[in-house]
């Protein structure tokens, strides 16, 4: 053959390899957007069983139930079936057993119930006897199957056995990595183990920054492990709304943020995501925990990790102390006083006249965000100009009152005297003035008053030191930290 007559041969093959990728790229497309179709059908179909059996009346809630009790299997129909299966709260273990041997086409719509609702199911009273049936299931059911020792993965601790055993280098890479298991991410279960994961790497350096990126980027790890700003559907980070199939947990919300204060201090964190994060966690669902009624949110976490909650209160306190102190009165004495006692505090309440708190707004807004969002807390008397501001600190049985000018005494009292004589003005923002706070010096012997802190002469600390130990309020025991 000729070289003119080979060139056009080599020619020809060229040009039809390129077609045929050509092709071949083409039906991809094709494969992709047929997949991605029918994924967003099963979803929506998905979403409107849910919403179905969310809705469910009454009348056929009491006829499956009952079906179900009786041993009736046979007698309910392929709807019936699969809200029976998921009824693990209503029925017992031993029923629910028979349940999925006589259809077993609904194991997967029972395991998935258990974990998607993991907080229930850990509460309900035959837990030990449902966990033992989840282990019974098929391979077919394959997230069961993701530990060597299943009981591990349905034990109280399974979340945090699960997160353990990933190999991820970052919070979206182990979200995936769960996926991947099979295991949902509108589930509780799946929330608490990347809560989890996250917490265990909390003092790996830039432990904060890469998951406060993460939750940022994500409305759905957003909405698995943030809590829900109070009152609203929006994401933390715009006007946005969150995924609304997402079960929300209380303990992965506890387990995440206490990852995150406990980041904070182990290796730092950008002020700007800092106060992002403080900002946004305070008017979540978990709110201020120096108000009088402490949220579950702050419970949980409490119950989860005392030190980080009590750090974090910390945090808070010396930020108060700094805005009365710097900018409402000027006295680096006293702050400095009461920054020696910030483990023992448990609340504070700062309490300004409203021309001195729109001041201080104006001032600093465009200062550290931490100190904008320590006034906007301030409550005001409803004098406009008062004379002097309050400041209380709550102790575990005592509140003790400094008042901003001198010549002001602080004023200890008893915490269930103040609670019940002035709290509720305080928090209503319906105390006059600061004079509404203070207490007569002939009225000093009641049950309820204790005494009187001097700001005066050189020991002045001394002396309160000494007032303060007699009522059991004792210095720090070492210098605060960060």
């Amino acid at each position: 053959m000729d070289p003119a007559a080979m060139q056009r041969l080599h020619q020809q093959v060229t040009e039809a390899n390129t077609r045929a990728v050509s092709a071949l790229a083409t039906l991809e497309v094709g494969r992709q957007r047929v997949v991605g179709e029918l994924q967003r059908v099963l979803t929506k179909i998905g979403w409107v069983a849910e919403a179905r059996e969310r809705k469910t009346d009454p009348e056929f809630h009491k006829r499956v139930l009952e079906k179900c009790r009786a041993g009736k299997f046979d007698a309910l129909s392929v709807r019936e079936q699969r809200y029976a299966a998921k009824q693990f709260t209503e029925v017992s273990a031993a029923c629910m057993q028979r349940l999925l041997h006589a259809n077993p086409g609904n194991w997967p719509a029972f395991a998935q119930e258990c974990f998607r609702r993991w907080g229930t199911f850990n509460r309900v009273s035959e837990r030990a006897g449902y966990a033992r049936l989840l282990c019974l299931a098929p391979e077919s059911v394959r997230f069961l199957h993701q530990l060597a020792h299943p009981p591990d993965l349905v034990a109280a601790s399974g979340p945090a056995a699960l997160a353990k055993s990933l190999q991820a280098h970052d919070l979206g890479h182990a979200r995936l990595a769960l996926q991947q298991r099979g295991f949902g991410m509108t589930w509780s279960f799946t929330a608490l183990a990347l809560a989890n994961w996250v917490y265990l790497r909390s003092h790996d350096q830039h432990s904060f920054s890469m998951t406060w990126h993460a939750v940022m980027q994500d409305r759905t790890l957003e909405a698995m492990l943030l809590p829900p700003v109070a009152g609203k559907a929006t994401s933390w980070f715009s006007a946005e709304a969150r995924p609304a199939r997402i079960r929300r947990s209380l303990d992965a919300y506890a387990t995440f943020v206490a990852a995150l204060i406990r980041a904070y201090y182990a290796t730092g964190v950008e002020p700007a995501h800092w106060s992002s994060f403080t900002e946004n966690l305070l008017r979540s669902t978990f709110g201020d925990p120096r108000v009088a009624l402490e949220s579950k949110g702050w419970a949980k976490l409490k119950e989860r990790d005392e030190p980080a909650y009590q750090r974090f209160l910390e945090l808070l306190i010396t930020e108060d102390i700094t805005v009365f102190f710097d900018h409402a009165m000027k006295d680096p004495r006293r702050k400095a006083f009461w920054l020696q006692y910030l483990k023992s505090v448990r609340r504070t309440v700062c309490i300004l006249d409203r021309s001195t708190h729109e001041r201080l707004k104006r001032q600093l807004s465009g200062a550290d965000q931490k100190l904008a969002a320590a006034i906007s807390r301030a409550h005001t008397f409803t004098a406009k100009t008062s004379g002097a501001h309050a400041f209380c600190l709550y102790f575990d049985s005592f509140v003790v009152v400094e008042f901003s000018e001198t010549g002001n005494a602080a004023q200890i009292y008893s915490r269930d005297y103040f609670q019940k004589r002035f709290e509720h003005v305080v928090y209503a923002d319906q105390c006059r003035d600061h004079t509404a706070l203070k207490t007569p010096m002939a009225a000093q012997r009641r049950d309820g008053i204790g005494e009187r802190i001097l700001h005066v002469g050189p020991d002045w600390e001394a002396n309160a030191q000494s007032s303060l130990r007699t009522i059991g309020i004792q210095l720090d025991r070492k210098e605060h930290g960060r």
